[in-house]
């Protein structure tokens, strides 16, 4: 697709270290400055902003989407299950997760 083709070469390409910044007028990431520590995972991030790609969360009143179905798979586990079988390790906490690498994240 063209717009795939001119972002990645006129938006991403030029980037050769990391980090990297979404610039894409409007964007909560640039607002506050979560940067990618890999291209590719800025390529997915811009296709969010193209509207290419999309994975829409079925849940009715949801409104998210994501540019990989990875992306889909964690949000619906992480929001939409009530399944939390990774437990904190932290003696004492009691916290469960949803997925391991926010429980990770928490400790």
């Amino acid at each position: 697709d063209d717009l795939i083709k001119h972002v990645h070469k006129d938006h991403v390409i030029h980037l050769a270290s990391a980090p990297h910044p979404c610039h894409w007028q409007g964007c909560d990431r640039h607002r506050t400055g979560h940067n990618f520590e890999q291209i590719y995972h800025l390529v997915c991030h811009i296709r969010s902003h193209t509207g290419k790609g999309q994975f829409r969360c079925p849940f009715e009143g949801c409104g998210k989407s994501y540019s990989t179905a990875s992306g889909l798979k964690f949000h619906l586990i992480y929001r939409h299950t009530s399944e939390r079988k990774y437990e904190c390790r932290i003696t004492g906490c009691g916290k469960s997760f949803a997925v391991s690498c926010v429980r990770d994240k928490h400790e």
